[in-house]
């Protein structure tokens, strides 16, 4: 029996699948970090009025977005990886894509059931604006440990929008 989704109910955040322009499949990550952004406040005073701070929006930016996973047999991360690496000299030739994640929910009831490309409850879609890897980097090497190898890629981005799909937030 499906347990009923109310629009009140907070979202788990274990249920996800990352899509990276250019990569064949969705790639499964354990952690995605960093998905965010803020937008500056810059105070200012008139002379007619020193005692009132007024504050104007300024800039908008976005931290990297970091993707952890367990290191798998397919080479697409470090491939991208290289080519940031070959074309950081020349900016205009970055390789940037954009990575779109997918909140997945629970339940046949949901509400975006049968839409989605796997067919499973969509929540949310957050999409990572031309990103490109700016560190790559891999988990201890320790023989006497038996956990997983673990790989984590940084991405610098040009803006992160987050798409509530609107029959996930309707009441019900």
């Amino acid at each position: 029996m499906a347990i009923p989704v109310r629009s009140g109910d907070p979202l788990r955040g274990f249920r996800f699948k990352v899509f990276i322009e250019g990569f064949k499949t969705p790639l499964g990550f354990m952690r995605v970090g960093g998905l965010g952004g803020t937008i500056g406040v810059r105070e200012y005073r008139e002379l007619t009025d020193p005692v009132t701070a007024y504050k104007l929006p300024t800039e908008v930016s976005f931290g990297d977005v970091v993707l952890e996973r367990g290191v798998s047999l397919s080479y697409d991360l470090e491939n991208w990886w290289d080519s940031a690496l070959l074309s950081s000299a020349n900016v205009t030739s970055m390789d940037r894509r954009e990575v779109t994640i997918k909140v997945i929910g629970r339940g046949a009831d949901s509400p975006q059931r049968g839409r989605g490309e796997l067919d499973e409850p969509l929540y949310r879609v957050v999409v990572v604006h031309r990103a490109w890897p700016t560190g790559l980097q891999y988990g201890d090497l320790n023989a006497m440990d038996s956990g997983v190898l673990v790989q984590s890629l940084t991405l610098a981005n040009e803006g992160i929008s987050f798409s509530p799909l609107k029959a996930a937030t309707a009441g019900g």
